[in-house]
């Protein structure tokens, strides 16, 4: 019994770190760095191909 509430507990820790990624990431944003492009530029601007955007 002990082990299924050991699993259940692990399960119930990972589902809520991942609701809290999710959360946070809804609250402050994705994170620039991991949207930069090769060229520095950030986001649609970088798509677009923007030359005047200017990368944080």
């Amino acid at each position: 019994m002990a082990d299924v509430v050991f699993v259940v507990v692990t399960i119930a820790f990972f589902a809520l770190c991942a609701a809290f990624v999710v959360g946070c990431d809804k609250l402050i944003g994705p994170d620039d760095e991991y949207l930069r492009t090769d060229n520095g530029q950030v986001g649609e601007d970088a798509e677009s191909g923007d030359q005047n955007a200017v990368a944080a």
